[in-house]
Order: C-alpha cells, then sequence, then structure tokens
C-alpha cells in the first residue's frame, strides 16, 4: 500500500516527460552533424558477426569518436526496424529520456528515508520533473545521436537502485549493480563519471571501500577505452592533442569554467546553444577562468560546512564533480561545453531539490517549484523547434553566433540547406554573408559556384570555384569548374 503514491508519481513523471517532449517524435536529420555518427555508419546496417565486431572494436568503427557500443547496437536495431526513418531513432530517445525521469523519482524517494512515503513520492517526483523537464534536457534528448547520454543515464540509474537493496557484496543485487554499471559506461563515456559518483553512495567509511572498488574499476577500463577510441580510431574526427600539451595549469582553469558553467546554465535557461564560443575565443589565461575556479573553491568550502544541516551535501558537490569530469575539457585542445553533457552530472542537483522539498513547512518552496516546473516546460518547449530539420537548425545556430567568426560555418552550411531544398536566392544570401565573414572559406565559395553556374553566372562561377578548388580539391567542383569553361567557349564561339 505504501508503495503506491511513488508508483504513481513515477508514471506521472514518465508521462509528462514523454508528452513534454513529443515534438520531438517528428524531427528530421541534421545530416551535416548526423552522418558520421549515424547516416554514414556502416556498422549499424546490420547485426551479424561482422557488424557486431565492427560495434565493439576500439578502432574499427569508422565513426569512432566515442566508445559507445551498446548505443550503437540499438542504432543498429533502429536500422533493422526503421532503416534510417528518423521516427524509431527519436522515438526511443524520448522512451529512455521518460523512463529516466520515472527511475529518478523512485532512486529520489529510496534516498529520503524516514519521510512519509506520501511526502516522499511528492517531493521526488517534484525533483524529478525538475530535471526531467528542463530545457537543458532538450539537446541530448530532441537530437537522435545523443541519444548516448539518455541510454547511459538508464544503466546508470538500474545500477543505483540495485546498489540500495544489495544488502552485501557478492549478493545477486550487488552483481546487477556493477552489470549495470559496466552497460552505462559501454553506452556512452558520458557514464565514466557517474560511474565512479557511484562509489560514493552511502559515504567513503574505510570498512566500505571493499565493495566500491569495483565501480571504480569499471570506470578506470570504461576510461582507458573512451581513450583509445578517442586517441587510436579511424573515424574522420581530428584527434586530440597529449594531455597536457596546452599547460595543465590552462586546461585545469578551463575545466574550472565549464564545471561552473554547466551550474549556471542550470539556473539561467536563456540563450541556450548547440555550439558555445567563449572557450575557444578566450585566451588561456582570462580573468573570466580565475572567477569560475574560486567559485568553484567557494562552493566546495560551503558543501563542506553545509554538512550539519544536510549531511550528504558533501557527497552531492563530490558527485556531480566527478560525474561531470569527462566532459570539462581536461583531453581536448578546442572544446565545446555541449548542453548534452550537462545529462548525467544534472541528476545531482535533483538530490538537493528533493531533499529540500520533503521538509516540513516547505509549502513555499514547494510552491516555487510548481511555479518553475511551468516554466521549465515553457522553455523546453520552446527550445525543442531548433532541433526540426537542418535549416530550422542552421538558422537558429547562424542566429546565435551572429559577429563571431564561426558564424561563417554556420552560414554555409545554411546555404547548402537553401540549396537542397531549392531556395536559391536564400542560399545565396546565406552564402555571401558566410565569404563576407570568410573570403576564403572554400566550402562556401565551392556552394556559391555551383550555385552561380546554375543561374548562368559564368564569370562569379569560375571565380568561385577557382579559388575554392585551390584550398579544397574536390571531384565535383572540378566538373563544375570544367562545365564552367565549356559554356565559356561555347559562348565565345557564338559571339563569333
Amino acid at each position: 500500500m505504501t508503495r503506491r503514491p511513488l508508483l504513481l508519481a513515477a508514471l506521472v513523471c514518465a508521462a509528462a516527460t514523454f508528452l513534454a517532449f513529443a515534438p520531438s517524435l517528428g524531427f528530421g536529420w541534421l545530416p551535416a552533424w548526423d552522418d558520421g555518427y549515424l547516416l554514414n555508419n556502416q556498422a549499424i546496417r546490420g547485426l551479424d558477426a561482422e557488424h557486431l565486431r565492427a560495434i565493439f572494436s576500439l578502432s574499427r568503427n569508422e565513426a569512432s569518436l566515442r566508445y559507445q557500443p551498446l548505443n550503437y547496437l540499438l542504432w543498429a536495431v533502429n536500422y533493422r526496424v526503421s532503416g534510417l526513418a528518423p521516427f524509431s531513432y527519436h522515438l526511443t530517445s524520448v522512451l529512455l529520456h521518460a523512463l529516466n525521469a520515472g527511475l529518478l523519482c523512485v532512486l529520489l524517494a529510496a534516498l529520503l528515508p524516514g519521510v512519509a512515503p506520501r511526502r516522499a513520492a511528492l517531493a521526488a517526483g517534484a525533483a524529478a520533473l525538475l530535471w526531467a523537464l528542463h530545457p537543458l534536457r532538450v539537446e541530448a534528448v530532441s537530437w537522435a545521436v545523443a541519444r548516448g547520454h539518455a541510454l547511459a543515464l538508464f544503466f546508470l540509474l538500474l545500477a543505483a537502485l540495485a546498489r540500495l537493496r544489495a544488502e552485501r557484496p557478492g549478493s545477486a543485487w550487488y552483481a546487477a549493480s556493477l552489470a549495470a554499471a559496466a552497460a552505462a559506461v559501454l553506452s556512452y563515456p558520458a557514464a565514466i563519471g557517474g560511474c565512479a559518483a557511484l562509489a560514493l553512495m552511502g559515504g567513503l567509511r574505510r570498512r566500505d571501500l571493499p565493495e566500491k572498488i569495483p565501480y571504480l574499476a569499471i570506470a578506470v577500463l570504461g576510461a582507458l577505452a573512451a581513450a583509445a577510441t578517442r586517441y587510436g580510431g579511424q573515424g574522420p574526427w581530428d584527434k586530440p592533442p597529449e594531455l597536457g600539451a596546452l599547460g595543465l595549469a590552462a586546461q585545469g582553469l578551463r575545466a574550472c569554467y565549464a564545471w561552473i558553467d554547466y551550474l549556471w546554465r542550470a539556473w539561467r535557461p536563456f540563450g541556450l546553444s548547440p555550439f558555445y564560443v567563449v572557450l575557444i575565443n578566450r585566451p588561456p589565461f582570462h580573468w573570466s577562468y580565475f572567477a569560475h575556479a574560486t567559485v568553484l573553491l567557494g562552493l566546495t568550502v560551503a558543501a563542506w560546512r553545509a554538512r550539519a544541516a544536510y549531511p550528504a551535501a558533501p557527497l552531492v558537490w563530490a558527485g556531480y564533480l566527478v560525474a561531470a569530469f569527462p566532459f570539462v575539457g581536461i583531453s581536448e585542445g578546442v572544446f565545446v561545453a555541449c548542453d548534452r553533457y550537462t545529462y548525467v552530472p544534472g541528476v545531482f542537483w535533483s538530490f538537493l531539490a528533493a531533499w529540500a522539498l520533503s521538509r516540513g513547512g516547505a509549502r513555499a518552496l514547494r510552491l516555487v517549484a510548481l511555479a518553475a516546473l511551468g516554466f521549465l516546460l515553457w522553455r523546453t518547449l520552446a527550445e525543442q523547434p531548433r532541433w526540426k530539420d537542418e535549416v530550422v537548425f542552421y538558422e537558429a545556430l547562424a542566429a546565435d553566433l551572429r559577429g563571431d567568426p564561426y558564424e561563417s560555418i554556420a552560414a554555409w552550411r545554411l546555404g547548402a540547406a537553401y540549396l537542397q531544398r531549392g531556395y536559391g536566392p536564400r542560399a545565396a544570401a546565406a552564402l555571401d554573408r558566410a565569404i563576407s565573414l570568410a573570403p576564403g572559406e572554400p566550402n562556401a565559395r565551392g556552394l556559391r559556384g555551383q550555385y552561380r553556374l546554375s543561374i548562368g553566372d559564368l564569370t562569379g562561377a569560375r571565380e568561385d570555384l577557382e579559388m575554392s578548388i585551390r584550398v579544397k580539391p574536390r571531384p565535383a567542383l572540378v566538373r563544375s569548374l570544367d562545365e564552367v569553361r565549356q559554356k565559356e567557349k561555347q559562348f565565345q564561339r557564338r559571339r563569333r
């Protein structure tokens, strides 16, 4: 009987989350972003032994920027069911996110001992929805390629729930917890920090260390597999610099900025974007890095001092730092702190929210939480459409990057999307914008040259195509340039 409120709360969380993200079910692909991982990924085109070897290999997969074999396996199932029709991929992402909301509700309630079942269910449900309906979740759910984050968290939540049920190391529940943790790491590297954070459950008493070591071992093995793929994979991606190549101090300060920036976005969900240039454009020792490092230190001290009122505060803070560690740019040269990287670390703030909402006399706080849920739902519904298709996506991204040098990339991508739709004048305007920002951009020049050829502007087409071929020769452009020259010769013969 006491489980009925929790079951109802979990179902409400899952259903509300599914409905909130239902608009994503009708979205298409983002070819320029989806090609490498999914659309051109031959490893997911079958479930036979050869394809499975490619999926689980550390280096054979052509799209091997991240080691995520279980996510690739799920993509292979999607491909078997529906080919490359996007609906099933988006449906799986939304379902996983809804399941995660329900599982998080159950986990949060289990971490509220001594609280009446109904109050615990309400507090856990509200806290789970504050996480699930946050617009920071949109990128990980509405973009099919980012599904690995949701799959990794699904197994992490199962691992945490099984760990709570385990009475001792060696029990069936303990083994199930370790198996789920391993599955999480095999789903996406985002789980590496989360798996290490599982070792924090129950505190850090010395007598409990033997039962925590396996979680740390799984995290270390996952990190080694991720590093082997990242540094030794054969995909089309640039390899990162050696650790410390940019200077450990500079990379450490940048990591402090990312830790606090992820946290700040959770409180200020405006101006979200798929591509943040702040960590690219700012010099290594910019004053803002030191400011964020100071805030990080201050929050660490505050969490330690709060342990008297809330004993779990230091563990929650440490869990967040550990869970976010894979995505603070320690091993990267050019680093973009994306919204999807908050998917797993963001769970830890739900623990604090559930605890606060479960306290007696927290009626005003509950009203604030209800208003916050309405606000977050509105922002989430507003953020989803940008992932609908490549035209909408690049229109929004170009607006986000207005005036920044990286706008040129968004502009020529937008021009390419317009050309595919047959929107010639719009494509010309977007490509003109890209070239005005980066006159030597070969992709924009090549596309504009082909468009000019199609409308009979042979002089402009030849200029653009020649410049593009000098920088980045491609067979299609060479053929277009040959066509320009042939038409020019024909025109000269007619004039004679």
